[in-house]
């Protein structure tokens, strides 16, 4: 599909003309085509609720992929949401959703489109390529050109978050990024207080209060056909035996999605002190992980799109960084704590040295032992 991509994209960028910058007038209609994930969603999150809350008539419509429609759906700031399907099972579907987007495009024209910092490839650039719009805005990458009226800066140095609120300033609006929330129902927060009452009783007999429950987000997400963010299985359960050998009652919950149940089931294997455990990947909605996320005393994982999420309802959290960096995903609070090795190739994320690592360093020599101190210091000695 990236072939087939790249050949209508050399056929059609040499067809592009310079455009005038026309004045953005405040009754807008704008399209961002935010293909990537749940965690590049809430770093765009920010800057939506600001265009949402400006003084402006501006009627977003939203292009997400799959796994990001119901959480967009959640925030009634959207005149429409559709979903570019990125079925990984499935190219036909790929190719379908790809091409009723084309049409889509050719015939409602925007105002304004804009590609966010996160999620560029060589599908948003066809959509580019076909979709009608007075303005185009992106950000400045080496295969970009060709595609936006306007590039913005791409700053290694600085968060996700506040580059992408640099279209604001193009819409008329005052920079001004609220903190989102997460509206979470009555029946995902009873769901979850009814099931980590269960999980104590079941796993202690009785509930002293002496109990801790730590979150594990391991996450499988998958680059170049491998996990590029895998600390590792044995890492893992080495940390939980750790903290087993230091406290017998912690009750492990495994956060992830359906593509982590299997993962997170062979490091509960490998653990050698029989865990207290429940694994929420792939069993329950990212809503009710959120519920269960507040009952943790501290969650430790990979960077990925559930940590995101500890961020916005401010639950204690440990992150690992390897091939990403925090200092344009991650974030600088009380209740978060990054996690790295800082060695000389990182961050390699989404270039061709991640391609070719074969150490992965950066993550790998990240010790269970060192790991279990700081969880600790931080939890178990309080």
């Amino acid at each position: 599909m990236r072939i087939i991509g790249l050949l209508f994209l050399i056929t059609f960028q040499s067809l592009k003309k310079t455009k005038s910058h026309k004045p953005i007038c405040s009754s807008s209609k704008i399209l961002i085509v935010q293909k990537a994930g749940l965690g590049d969603f809430l770093m765009l999150l920010p800057t939506l609720l600001a265009i949402s809350n400006s003084d402006k008539q501006i009627k977003m419509n939203i292009l997400v992929s799959n796994e990001v429609y119901p959480l967009a759906k959640r925030y009634n700031i959207f005149h429409s949401i559709r979903i570019l399907n990125n079925d990984k099972c499935n190219i036909f579907i790929r190719i379908k959703s790809l091409l009723r987007e084309i049409i889509i495009g050719i015939m409602t024209p925007y105002d304004v489109i804009f590609q966010p910092c996160s999620g560029v490839n060589v599908v948003t650039y066809l959509l580019l390529v076909f979709t009608k719009a007075k303005l185009k805005i992106g950000f400045k990458y080496p295969e970009s050109y060709n595609y936006f009226d306007i590039c913005i800066d791409y700053n290694q140095e600085e968060k996700d978050i506040i580059q992408n609120s640099k279209i604001l300033k193009f819409l008329g609006i005052e920079n001004t990024i609220p903190t989102p929330e997460i509206q979470l129902n009555t029946e995902e927060i009873q769901f979850a207080d009814r099931l980590i009452e269960k999980l104590k009783k079941s796993s202690f007999g009785s509930i002293t209060g002496r109990e801790k429950i730590i979150g594990i987000y391991p996450t499988t997400m998958e680059v170049y056909g491998e996990n590029s963010r895998d600390w590792g299985a044995n890492k893992f359960a080495s940390f939980i035996d750790c903290l087993n050998n230091i406290c017998k009652d912690i009750l492990f919950i495994f956060f992830g999605s359906r593509y982590d149940k299997k993962y997170c089931e062979e490091i509960i294997s490998r653990s050698l002190t029989s865990p207290k455990y429940f694994v929420s990947a792939g069993e329950v909605n990212i809503f009710n992980n959120c519920a269960l996320a507040k009952h943790c005393n501290i969650i430790v994982g990979i960077d990925g799109g559930f940590m995101h999420f500890l961020n916005i309802i401010r639950i204690p959290s440990i992150v690992l960084w390897g091939p990403t960096t925090h200092k344009n995903h991650g974030y600088e609070n009380t209740y978060t704590t990054n996690l790295s090795l800082n060695v000389e190739c990182s961050p390699c994320y989404g270039n061709k040295i991640l391609r070719s690592c074969n150490h992965r360093k950066c993550l790998n020599n990240i010790e269970a032992g060192y790991l279990c101190e700081i969880v600790k210091e931080k939890l178990l000695t309080k």
